[in-house]
């Protein structure tokens, strides 16, 4: 998990903003996987925010996907659509 930190940053640095976003996707799943999913939350809203910012070309259907099956799972249903 550190080296995904560390790939943000230096990703940051280098306005690689689709590898960022990957990357902050990447941790969110991380979170999710160690059942903490506000704080997978918080990074996939993280990159898709990068992604509007930026408006980016690209595929955000995993990013998508990952933030319905949290809201599913919290039961927050209205946000999973």
């Amino acid at each position: 998990l550190s080296y995904y930190f560390k790939s943000v940053d230096l990703y940051k640095n280098d306005s690689d903003n689709m590898s960022q976003t990957e990357t902050l996707n990447n941790i969110g799943v991380l979170y999710d996987l160690k059942q903490l999913p506000d704080s997978a939350l918080y990074y996939y809203n993280k990159a898709v925010a990068i992604h509007e910012k930026y408006k980016m070309e690209g595929d955000m259907s995993s990013l998508y996907i990952n933030l319905s099956i949290i809201y599913f799972n919290k039961k927050q249903y209205a946000e999973a659509e």
